[in-house]
């Protein structure tokens, strides 16, 4: 989604600015093109001025409701990690069942096998 930047609106504005000033100055010399008309340009700007307003108040919103959200998902890992403790600590790590309740069984061996103990040589 693009967006415009904040430098793009206010060069836009005072883009517009200065041609409703030039409009004013010269619309009455003769020869002056009568398609361009300083209604007109200062409707542009008051549409984008709005659409900027509504762009920015939708912006902080959304920047709210992230912030919401990220506390939540926080506070649900969280919670799911004490949840999930509690259940290892209550049936046992390598216990088939914990899997009933979404969670791996530790398991007992590695990729290999069960370790074996070397003895060493002294």
């Amino acid at each position: 989604m693009g967006s415009t930047t904040i430098k793009q609106y206010n060069t836009l504005s005072e883009k517009l600015e200065r041609m409703v000033d030039g409009i004013k100055i010269h619309s009455g010399q003769e020869g002056f093109p009568s398609n361009i008309k300083e209604a007109e340009v200062n409707d542009l700007k008051t549409r984008l001025e709005k659409s900027r307003q509504d762009y920015d108040e939708a912006e902080n919103s959304a920047r709210i409701k992230h912030d919401d959200y990220e506390s939540v998902t926080k506070e649900v890992i969280s919670k799911y990690a004490n949840y999930s403790s509690m259940l290892y600590g209550y049936l046992g790590k390598k216990n088939q069942l914990v899997a009933d309740f979404g969670l791996q069984p530790h398991r007992t061996t590695g990729k290999k096998g069960p370790r074996t103990k070397t003895k060493t040589d002294k």
